[in-house]
Parts: C-alpha cells; sequence; structure tokens
C-alpha cells in the first residue's frame, strides 16, 4: 500500500518505513490510484485505499477515530462517509464532533452526510449542550490547572460564557496568556481588578465564530439582529417592531428563533425575547457603528418615552 499513499500523500516519504517500502523493493506493484485524475472512478479508489489503510492499522482488533471539528471539513466528508460504510462489518468505532453553530443547515454536506446515516441501528447523533454551573467549575479546574478557584472568577466566567465549553476554553487560554487570570494573595485563581468580560476582551477565536454564524444569515435578519442587541440581551418584540420599523418582524423573530439565535422567554406568551447567547448579542452590538448607536439609542429613548405618555 505504501506506493499508493505516497503517490497521494508525498509527505509521508518524510517517514523513513514508509519511504523504503515505496521506493527500496522494486516487487512492488505500480500505484493504482493516478494522482492528477479526477472523476468518480479516481475518487472512490482514493476513498478504497483510505479504507484500507485504517484496516491495516487496526489489524483485526478493535479500532476507535476521534475525528474533531468536522464543521471545518467539506470535501472530505465524502471520505468520511464512504469509509464509514466501507468498515460496517469491522470492530470500528467512530466518533466525531462538530459545532453545530458553525453549520449552514443549508448547504453543508456533514448535516446531509449526518442525515443519510439515520436510520441505521450503529449510527447515534447526541446533541451536547452548554455545561451547568458545576460542570463549568470542573472545567474550569482543569483548565486553569487547580480546584482553588476564587468564586467571583468562577460566576464571571460563566457569566460571560453561559457555559459554552468552546468559548471557556478560548477565553480562559486568552486570559492567562495576558494575565487576566492571576493567583491572588490567598492563592486562589482570580480575575485581575482591570479585567473586563467585554466585547473588546473577547478572543479573536470567539469574536470570529460568532461573526462567521451571523454572516451566513440573510442581510435581513442580520439588521433585525444588531436592531435588537442595542435594546439589551432580553426585550419586547413590540419595541423591536417600532425600533426597526419594518412590516415583517415577526416573521424575522420566527427565522431567527428556528436559528437559536433568539428564545422566547417563559411564561411571556411570546412578547418577550432574549438572545440565546450574551456573547452574541455583545459581538453584534460591538459591530455597529458609533454613530448608527447613538441614532438607535436615541430612537430607542423617545419610543419608550412616547410609550410612557400613552400610558399615564
Amino acid at each position: 500500500m505504501a506506493p499508493d499513499l505516497v503517490s497521494l500523500f508525498p509527505m509521508l516519504t518524510e517517514i523513513s518505513e514508509i519511504r523504503s517500502a515505496a521506493t527500496g523493493d522494486s516487487s512492488y506493484p505500480r500505484p493504482a490510484v493516478r494522482p492528477g485524475i479526477s472523476g468518480p472512478e479516481n475518487r472512490t479508489q482514493v476513498f478504497e485505499l483510505l479504507a484500507r489503510t485504517l484496516t491495516r492499522l487496526a489489524a483485526g482488533k478493535p479500532l476507535i477515530l476521534f475525528l474533531e471539528d468536522l464543521h471545518a471539513a467539506e470535501i472530505s466528508i465524502e471520505a468520511l462517509q464512504y469509509i464509514v460504510r466501507r468498515l460496517g462489518p469491522t470492530p470500528t468505532l467512530i466518533v466525531g464532533t462538530y459545532r453545530s453553530s458553525e453549520v449552514d443547515s443549508r448547504s453543508h454536506p456533514l448535516l446531509r452526510m449526518l442525515d443519510s446515516f439515520r436510520g441505521d441501528r450503529r449510527f447515534s447523533a447526541i446533541a451536547l449542550g452548554p455545561f451547568s454551573p458545576a460542570e463549568h467549575r470542573l472545567f474550569l479546574e482543569t483548565l486553569i490547572g487547580g480546584p482553588k478557584l476564587a468564586d467571583s472568577l468562577v460566576e464571571k466566567l460563566y457569566e460571560g460564557t453561559e457555559g459554552n465549553p468552546f468559548f471557556t476554553k478560548e477565553l480562559v487560554r486568552s486570559l492567562l496568556d495576558s494575565g487576566g487570570i492571576a493567583k491572588d494573595q490567598t492563592g486562589a485563581w482570580s480575575l485581575g481588578a482591570a479585567t473586563d468580560l467585554s466585547t473588546g476582551d473577547l478572543p479573536a477565536t470567539i469574536q470570529q465564530a460568532v461573526e462567521r454564524r451571523i454572516e451566513r444569515l440573510p442581510e435581513e435578519l442580520r439588521e433585525i439582529l444588531s436592531i435588537a442587541s442595542v435594546i439589551g440581551k432580553a426585550f419586547d418584540s413590540r419595541d423591536l417592531e417600532a425600533l426597526a420599523g419594518v412590516k415583517d418582524v415577526e416573521d424575522a423573530i420566527d427565522r431567527l428563533v428556528e436559528e437559536g439565535l433568539l428564545e422566547e422567554e417563559r411564561e411571556s406568551r411570546g412578547d418577550r425575547l432574549a438572545f440565546s447567547s450574551g456573547v452574541v448579542r455583545d459581538v453584534l452590538y460591538g459591530a455597529i457603528t458609533r454613530r448608527k448607536r447613538r441614532s438607535l439609542h436615541r430612537k430607542y429613548a423617545e419610543e419608550v418615552e412616547e410609550a410612557s405618555r400613552r400610558e399615564t
């Protein structure tokens, strides 16, 4: 198999055993996969080679493949789908993780692949929600490297990330690098006095993840979300309608709730809404220009004042 693998992945020649196996024995057959030739037939040959390689690595024993960040995969999803089917009869467990917020539900190949597996008794999809406060604290202890954490630090980080493990990991990493988290006089890890978990202090990785999710929305939905961010994390749908000045706010709200960006507050009969993530709201608010922000705040204040007059 070495000649085929090297023909597809030349970097494998850096491994001496593979290099010698591919070039040192003239009895090896010529590569079955011809690089540079496109088409379904050649793709199938490539996928088959990958499946055979994994089978050879397992050597008849149970094998676990753990693949992270599948939301970043595109073309390789087709190879993964072939390999999953091909290795079905073997004792192989394939575990894949992805961030649902990073996947466009309308076109991403990952979701099409998952749909093709549904109904198979060997397939299971598990949706992981945010951490509970207790789980979040344990996660922080793992990230920071000790159980001695100030309660104020734990509370602030949970409030800032809302239990999202990806946001937590990126935020803690950034704060440790910048000195925003340090040991206090008692030896407990605590948040620095000058550290403010505002949008400006969010790591670029978090802002970029949120921005990518928002950018996939149609322009009219992005505009509605930006206006809502000015009102606050929670708001009344009538205030949003008055501030937006458009007739189809209800339809936009329904779509944003379906996307998981907004949620209806319990016992509010649908009148009260809230951002599902405070981080999303903060990123949206921080992206609005100062001039537009002032204008929207002024307009909102006028709406509140007018509503107060009507009530009296």
